[in-house]
């Protein structure tokens, strides 16, 4: 039986924000259990949290993006009859992808700066563009699934004579 590449990146998104969350729980228990029964923290624990937090976040943005997950408000929507719902629907889909694109072009500057001055963390390190441009890729992903939304639900709209 084979899995849709689909389905596999799916599962691979997944896996990169549970396991830095794992690492975050288990670093954070060690970290205060050594701190507070030894005096001897570990050295190092919040540049590491730091890392794993980002790449939780930024993990879960394409699968929440396709599932739309993400918080909405609902202050209008009783107000707006299906077509209204609709076109603001497709008006917030502009907009936040506008705003993701906006986020990678960003990001892309940022490791591009961290690469040019060699940036890295203060106690272990670590160099700080490869990071970014994880976050980078992720973004890019959440903005190519964003616009695969939009487009589908354009789509069914289609479909459904709602658009001519």
């Amino acid at each position: 039986m084979t899995i849709p590449l689909a389905s596999k990146l799916e599962q691979v998104l997944k896996w990169t924000c549970v396991l830095p969350l794992m690492v975050i729980l288990v670093l954070t228990f060690v970290d205060v259990f050594m701190r507070y029964v030894f005096a001897s923290p570990i050295t190092g624990a919040t540049e590491v949290i730091r890392f794993c937090m980002a790449l939780a976040v930024f993990a879960g943005l394409p699968v929440l993006t396709r599932d739309r997950g993400h918080i909405t408000v609902s202050l209008i929507d009783n107000l707006l009859g299906a077509h209204a719902l609709r076109i603001k629907q497709a008006v917030c889909d502009a907009v936040s992808l506008f705003a993701v694109m906006l986020l990678a072009w960003r990001l892309w500057d940022q490791a591009g700066l961290y690469v040019n001055t060699q940036a890295a963390t203060i106690v272990l390190d670590l160099p700080m563009a490869p990071l970014v441009y994880v976050l980078f890729a992720f973004t890019v992903l959440t903005a190519i699934l964003l616009a695969a939304v939009m487009v589908n639900t354009l789509a069914a709209a289609s479909a459904r004579g709602e658009i001519s």
